[in-house]
């Protein structure tokens, strides 16, 4: 399944510069919070390469479709948990992952889960925990919000504003000098 992934992901970046790419990056991010193997943040950065003008569009969206996930995998925990842990994330009590990301979430509640948001951990586990937890849906659909627009936010904005800063040094001159005008080879 993760070759399989890896195909459409690709597939997908060819479009980039279409205007429907953002939404259909949001909708990888919802996607993300079930499968756990989508590049979501390589997919935003490049989204924003190719239209660095709407930066703060892209990760808005980008970030409301994770949050919007989180609520949706928290919904359906709180409906039927055993469901979802014996048939869609058997492995995932078991992992290295779901031990530290429960210690964070016991231990900082909604506030831990936007910290986990921001950082490489996993986020499943968290919403696993959260869920079961008496929290609602709106506070792990905000906690997961705030998460996202910091880490997204700052993404978005690097990557926006990256290319005009690094136009300044001389090294990068040079190199885009070279692909802009490539020296003659001799016949």
């Amino acid at each position: 399944m993760l070759k399989q992934i890896e195909v459409l992901v690709g597939k997908a970046q060819r479009y980039v510069d279409r205007p429907w790419y953002p939404l259909l990056v949001a909708a990888l991010a919802f996607l993300d919070l079930f499968i756990m193997v989508i590049p979501t943040d390589a997919l935003m950065i490049s989204a924003v390469l190719m239209r660095p003008r709407h930066w703060i569009r892209i990760f808005l969206m980008v970030s409301f479709g994770s949050a919007l996930g989180a609520w949706t995998l928290a919904f359906l925990l709180q409906w039927d948990p055993a469901y979802l842990m014996e048939n869609v994330f058997p492995t995932l009590a078991r992992s290295q992952g779901w031990a530290r990301t429960t210690q964070i979430v016991q231990e900082h509640g909604t506030w831990g889960m936007a910290f986990i948001s921001v950082s490489p951990f996993p986020m499943p586990p968290a919403v696993f925990v959260l869920a079961l937890a008496p929290v609602t849906l709106t506070k792990i659909f905000l906690s997961v919000l705030i998460g996202r627009l910091v880490k997204y936010g700052l993404f978005a904005w690097v990557a926006s504003h990256a290319p005009r800063y690094l136009e300044r040094f001389k090294t990068v001159q040079k190199e885009v000098a070279q692909i802009q005008h490539p020296p003659v080879l001799p016949k």
